[in-house]
């Protein structure tokens, strides 16, 4: 009796071993699935963080260049797009490896500090996914502001180019574009990382697009008391434009998102500690 009892409870511990071990394979195997995902649309995000850090607009930036930039801000949004439901499967994926892992306790009792450990892998990976998922819905709003803004610049550009062709018609229709853009650029103001700066300039911009317009009306009328006031308070504007320091925005854009990228980082280290 005493050996049948023996063989039962080694029968019991191999069997639930061996059970363990399988569910914690299975457990590691997805695990590994969802960091190479991370790691390839990581990579993605901050390659197009780093080109668009680089960017600083000047005079001598063309038109061609502001249509360069405006294709990354392209990228950055449809790559943020792409990832949330890559981001949605991956946690689909570990919760269920996770439920898996904590079936039958009573068979794989003695394995216990196995599965906490493969368990506990499994929520910081789920962590990091999280933040993925609110960097990604986040990178998308953003990315949709640099669209505007970078169209804004372009046409900016285009006016510009208008002018020193003497071109009045070119440049009403790309004032009129600037108009609809800035509106665009300040209804996207608000995304998430985004400075009251921001806000402040797709204001400003919208009102020289305004006013710019009502100059050229006055041009085209050969209206030259008008002209003239507008002439000044379009050029006021302008230099007031000029004045945002992109630069400054650029730094509480990274201070904004650092913490949330570092938790990232951090739960991604632990899952794979």
């Amino acid at each position: 009796m005493v050996a049948l009892v023996l063989g039962a409870v080694v029968a019991y511990g191999v069997a639930g071993f061996a059970v363990a071990s399988t569910r914690i394979n299975s457990a590691n195997k997805a695990l590994n699935s969802v960091i190479d995902h991370e790691n390839a649309i990581t990579k993605s995000f901050n390659d197009l963080a780093a080109q668009l850090a680089k960017i600083n607009l000047t005079s001598s930036t063309t038109t061609a260049d502001l249509k360069t930039y405006r294709g990354l801000s392209d990228q950055l949004v449809s790559t943020s797009q792409g990832a949330l439901p890559t981001v949605a499967s991956d946690d689909a994926s570990l919760a269920s490896a996770d439920a898996t892992l904590k079936e039958q306790q009573w068979l794989t009792a003695l394995s216990k500090s196995r599965i906490d450990s493969a368990s506990g892998r499994l929520g910081h990976a789920r962590k990091a996914l999280s933040d993925a998922k609110t960097i990604a819905s986040d990178y998308v709003q953003l990315g949709g502001y640099y669209q505007a803004y970078f169209d804004g610049n372009i046409d900016l550009s285009m006016i510009g180019d208008a002018l020193s062709a003497n071109d009045l018609p070119a440049a009403t229709t790309a004032t009129n574009t600037l108009k609809t853009d800035a509106a665009k650029g300040l209804a996207l103001a608000s995304a998430p990382g985004l400075p009251a700066e921001v806000k402040a300039y797709q204001t400003d911009l919208a009102t020289l697009a305004d006013d710019f317009a009502k100059l050229l009306v006055a041009v085209a009328k050969g209206d030259s008391t008008n002209g003239s006031k507008l002439l000044k308070t379009v050029e006021a504007e302008a230099t007031k434009i000029d004045s945002y320091d992109w630069n400054a925005i650029s730094d509480k854009i990274d201070a904004f998102y650092k913490p949330l990228i570092d938790d990232y980082n951090s739960e991604g280290h632990k899952a794979t500690a």
